[in-house]
């Protein structure tokens, strides 16, 4: 993409969400971007009101494009349009696709094949323990993880991706890229950088308004050919990426819970609509005939063994550990160190312990 071209395409976007407007159909109309935007304030009234049309041109005038630009430059903003080849052909099928993504790190090939997973923010501990094993468990097997980014569950399965170790993982966001350069990244979102991308479809400098994350979640859905709720409620931003990812014909598939878990009504009400239940993260793979392995395992000794079979996915308690178990502290310590080496087991808030790997394949 060229200089000039680059300059009209960032115009045309930050018009549309300045603006408030869709430009899908004109710009398939328009014979280029700045044919769009020569176009006179007539034309544009056969396609929007005259309230924003006055606000696209105010935007025209007020807009400094050329420092937004430099910006964009300077920073190593990555740029790509929805006619260029490196943009996803999975979100170039949606209902109005975005027409321009930035980005931080690199956008996968495309033939790569991407899986969202999405939930609560207030999530419980198991939701977040689930989302990262399944985030991991993907990445293992080839996939892209794709979420948002948030806190809790999705940024769970960020991190189950990064453990993985070729994992790749997508993080589409709901303000400007601009966020993640302020003052530096963290050290989470430079792994996703080095691992992936941070993708948003806003002006660089937008921040996260409300309105914005409907519009990111249609990206997350979109990129997907499938999307895993891992927790919700029945009202819900993650409800609104299911109801999104059966709008644009992907599969869903939901984790279910306890009947008295707030976190779980929305998971479980998936189900009960036709969703697809998710026992464990192989079983997102088998629905989608997707070829999948098994993670070798190491072998065990009897001792981590008999301490595997008092664990479960759940997080237990050292004191209940103790109790089940009937062995002394220094002793479970001791096997949970080599458990831990051994990735059977993940140390998680609260000194809690669950088992990672499914004991009957030991």
């Amino acid at each position: 993409m060229n200089l000039p071209e680059l300059k009209d395409r960032v115009l045309l976007n930050i018009i549309e969400h300045g603006a408030g407007i869709v430009l899908n159909e004109v710009y398939n109309i328009a014979e280029s971007p700045n044919d769009l935007l020569h176009w006179p304030k007539e034309k544009w009234l056969h396609y929007f009101s005259l309230q924003k049309v006055n606000r696209v041109f105010k935007l025209m005038l007020e807009c400094r494009i050329d420092d937004e630009v430099e910006y964009i430059l300077e920073n190593n903003i990555g740029v790509v349009s929805i006619d260029d080849d490196s943009y996803p052909n999975q979100l170039r099928e949606i209902y109005n696709p975005p027409l321009l993504l930035y980005y931080l790190g690199n956008l996968p090939p495309n033939d790569a094949v991407h899986i969202s997973i999405v939930g609560a923010r207030d999530c419980t501990l198991a939701g977040r323990c689930n989302a990262e094993e399944i985030g991991e468990f993907l990445a293992d097997q080839g996939v892209s993880v794709v979420s948002g980014l948030a806190r809790g569950i999705d940024s769970s399965a960020h991190k189950g991706a990064i453990k993985s170790e070729n994992g790749l993982t997508i993080a589409i966001i709901a303000s400007g890229i601009a966020e993640f350069l302020k003052p530096k990244l963290y050290d989470f979102h430079q792994q996703i950088v080095s691992r992936g991308a941070i993708v948003s479809e806003f002006p660089v400098k937008s921040a996260a308004f409300k309105k914005n994350f409907p519009l990111r979640n249609r990206i997350i859905t979109g990129l997907s050919i499938a999307t895993v709720i891992v927790e919700a409620k029945e009202r819900s931003g993650s409800m609104i990426s299911a109801r999104l990812a059966n709008e644009q014909g992907r599969e869903v598939f939901a984790l279910p819970g306890p009947i008295n878990s707030e976190m779980s009504s929305g998971t479980n009400s998936l189900i009960r609509s036709g969703a697809i239940l998710v026992s464990k993260p192989s079983d997102i793979l088998a629905d989608l005939n997707l070829a999948w392995s098994e993670k070798e395992i190491d072998s065990m000794t009897l001792d981590e063994e008999y301490l595997l079979s008092h664990l479960t996915k759940s997080p237990k308690v050292m004191d209940d550990i103790i109790y089940k178990s009937q062995k002394p502290l220094s002793w479970i310590l001791k096997i949970l160190d080599s458990l831990e080496q051994k990735k059977a087991i993940q140390r998680v808030p609260g000194n809690q312990i669950i088992k990672t790997i499914d004991s009957s394949k030991i």
